[in-house]
């Protein structure tokens, strides 16, 4: 799959952002004002779609080899951080419009809190099992960051 150069060049600022140990993601969902909401949405689906090409970076590593580029441990600190509170991606009022997110997001918002935790959880095992230098353990822990992305898409995401 080929990357845009725009999808390059989110995905580069997140790794760098994280590497750098810059918070991606507020600690909570804000208000959106009316006259943002459209904003907000981009925002988030640039959010998304960075972490979509964090985890295509992720597998140019580990299942293509590639040497070249952000190393794996700075993809998974990034993917990590980015993981740490999708929910706040996803603030009332912003359930509308041009979006895959479906009405469930919002109104079975405590399911969606648990699949985000999963995420959350998945990455962070992978960002460890990185570190830890064990590939078997790496690769584990990837198919489960993929597995959790999964069942939050299955269940909350326009198909």
């Amino acid at each position: 799959m080929i990357q845009s150069n725009r999808a390059r060049h989110v995905t580069a600022a997140a790794a760098l952002a994280a590497a750098a140990g810059v918070p991606l993601l507020s600690a909570q969902a804000e208000e959106v004002p009316m006259d943002k909401v459209e904003q907000a949405v981009k925002y988030r689906q640039n959010v998304m779609s960075a972490m979509g090409g964090l985890t295509g970076a992720a597998v140019g590593k580990l299942r293509d080899g590639f040497a070249f580029g952000p190393g794996l441990e700075d993809i998974a600190t990034a993917l990590q951080a980015m993981a740490a509170d999708i929910p706040s991606l996803f603030p009332e009022g912003t359930d509308f419009g041009e979006t895959d997110a479906m009405a469930e997001v919002w109104s079975d918002a405590e399911g969606f809190a648990d699949k985000a935790a999963q995420a959350k959880d998945a990455t962070a095992a992978f960002t460890e099992a990185v570190k830890s230098g064990d590939k078997i353990a790496t690769v584990k822990a990837f198919r489960d960051v993929g597995d959790s992305c999964k069942g939050c898409h299955e269940a909350y995401r326009k198909q």
